[in-house]
């Protein structure tokens, strides 16, 4: 089963809720209790877990190319935060498409989710990628 790392900023209680219901869920902070975890340490302890996809609403720190690793991916959410609750529904489509159905085809993408598109950038292609939602 898929391990999702979930961003502390993403706060709604039905967004934990709704994920736990179908998939692994951790908090970020459960990988280093006690402590505070700056964004910039964030790639550092998912390079320590078992491929994560990290979810996350801070689209200003981590949707950068720069951020690509073949260990694990980013997904950023552009959902303003009292829609955060739509959170877990755009994570289930974006994992039916084939670009991100399992998890090693995730492994080494950044990507940006907004409610019109899906912008992502792979490890070892400087290329952003563009995708439009198909139709429910």
């Amino acid at each position: 089963m898929s391990q999702i790392i979930l961003d502390e900023q993403i706060q709604h209680q039905n967004v934990l809720a709704s994920l736990r219901a179908w998939i692994t869920v951790k908090r970020i902070l459960e990988l280093r209790r006690d402590s505070v975890i700056k964004d910039e340490s964030v790639p550092h302890l998912l390079r320590h877990q078992q491929r994560p996809t990290f979810v996350t609403i801070n689209v200003k720190d981590f949707w950068k190319p720069k951020l690509c690793d073949r260990r694990y991916c980013i997904i950023c959410f552009s959902v303003p935060d009292p829609k955060q609750y739509e959170i877990p529904k755009l994570l289930r489509r974006l994992f039916h498409l084939p670009e991100f159905k399992i998890r090693a085809a995730r492994m080494g993408k950044v990507v940006h989710v907004t409610l019109d598109h899906i912008r992502y950038y792979r490890a070892g292609d400087e290329k952003m990628h563009l995708l439009n939602w198909p139709p429910k």
